[in-house]
């Protein structure tokens, strides 16, 4: 009766696993997306409107407030010179984490994003010209 029971929390815990992947959100791709949103915003910012390039600045303003803490994570992780196997494990397990498990600052920052990629992409058929090709935030 014991194995059967074992394997029966077992496809409980695959089940639930599988339920939970893709909940999370893939920080390196949130991060990609931002740097082609803000290429194309800053294109957008050179026609734009006094009252369109407040909307656009107060969209990019919020994405940073709600990503500071992903970014500056970022930025310690890319000045770091010499990396022990047990912090590049560290970071390699946060970052499945974070595509298994939905994280508040992390969605707080995807929210964000698509917040501001909606405005940009609003204003790009706005001002006109803009590519309709801009980056699709991850989803949560």
């Amino acid at each position: 009766m014991e194995p059967r029971f074992a394997s029966y929390r077992c496809l409980i815990a695959l089940v639930a696993g599988a339920a939970l992947a893709g909940c999370g959100t893939n920080v390196r791709t949130l991060l990609q997306s931002n740097g082609e949103l803000t290429r194309q915003a800053d294109w957008l910012l050179a026609d734009a409107s006094p009252a369109q390039a407040d909307r656009l600045l107060a969209a990019e303003s919020t994405r940073a407030q709600a990503c500071v803490e992903i970014d500056h994570a970022t930025m310690r992780w890319i000045e770091q010179k010499d990396v022990s196997f047990g912090e590049q494990f560290g970071s390699d397990l946060m970052q499945v984490a974070a595509l298994i498990l939905p994280f508040g600052p992390v969605e707080d920052c995807a929210v964000a994003q698509r917040q501001y990629e909606a405005t940009v992409r609003d204003l790009s058929g706005q001002i006109g010209g803009g590519s309709s090709e801009i980056a699709a935030t991850p989803a949560l």
